[in-house]
């Protein structure tokens, strides 16, 4: 391998890297309010259901929780290269780059579409 190789696979697996992490640390801080409500609630149950604000504290923790969801296309974009100088295009206004982008992407619809109608029809032969 060629020093220039190692560098920009060196480069590759530390964006994966903190793709990962940023997704499991989100994760993480969005479902631990929720798990730790339901925790006290098995074990005390008659002293956190006796509390005041039990149901709007467990629902804003379920939405926190549920949020969670969201977030992970923001930080796959943001943290993909391709995405982000797509991205940072549209913001410029470059019309041609932008319909250039555009006929690619339908191009792509259109040949995933042909694969799966093809891939349909295989699996009624199966």
């Amino acid at each position: 391998m060629t020093v220039p190789f190692q560098e920009a696979e060196r480069e590759r697996l530390r964006k994966n890297n903190r793709l990962c992490t940023s997704v499991i640390v989100i994760f993480g801080a969005c479902w631990l309010p929720l798990n730790v409500i339901n925790i006290l609630v098995d074990v005390s149950p008659d002293a956190l259901l006796c509390w005041r604000y039990h149901h709007a504290a467990f629902f804003a923790c379920h939405v926190v929780a549920m949020t969670s969801n969201c977030y992970n296309p923001f930080l796959y974009g943001w943290l993909n290269d391709a995405f982000r100088s797509v991205l940072i295009i549209f913001w410029r206004g470059d019309i041609r780059v932008i319909s250039e982008v555009f006929c690619n992407w339908t191009l792509t619809a259109c040949l995933l579409h042909v694969c799966l109608v093809q891939v349909g029809h295989l699996s009624s032969y199966l």
